[in-house]
């Protein structure tokens, strides 16, 4: 499928896309999710489990990351590879696990957690107590990531 009807208007596959991954960028602040250096147009989405390994490319399996992390995590296991860096941070480490474990839509607008999640993942936030959030996030982002 090359596009989609948002509403009354027709969106491209690559639109859509776009949308995606800068909405995934900003959930963690224009930030690399592992380093936490600010992202600029190394920004890549990092598949936490390796699609080499069954990962799948959604939301809850992606996270902004460094060209250098990606790079270097390849397809090793996240937080075996995570815990062996100098700049390991145990808060980052959690924020991780709450991603994965389906918070990630809790830092999407309300349109993009309709438009992107699973009805399992939906459901996963509406009966999870809201978390509080992670410090505000960046707002204003390069639309060219």
């Amino acid at each position: 499928m090359d596009h989609h009807i948002d509403g009354t208007e027709l969106v491209t596959k690559k639109v859509t896309k776009h949308r995606f991954r800068k909405t995934i960028i900003a959930a963690w602040g224009g930030r690399c999710a592992y380093c936490n250096e600010v992202l600029g147009r190394n920004a890549t989405l990092d598949h936490i489990i390796p699609r080499s390994k069954g990962g799948e490319t959604q939301a809850t399996n992606l996270v902004a990351c460094c060209l250098s992390c990606n790079s270097h995590k390849s397809s090793h296991p996240v937080f075996e590879w995570f815990k062996k860096r100098d700049w390991y941070c145990p808060l980052r480490e959690e924020r991780l696990q709450r991603w994965i474990a389906g918070y990630a839509y809790h830092y999407f607008p309300v349109a993009y957690r309709n438009e992107y999640a699973t009805s399992i993942e939906l459901a996963i936030i509406d009966n999870v107590p809201q978390q509080p959030p992670d410090p505000p996030l960046a707002k204003d982002f390069p639309d060219r990531y």
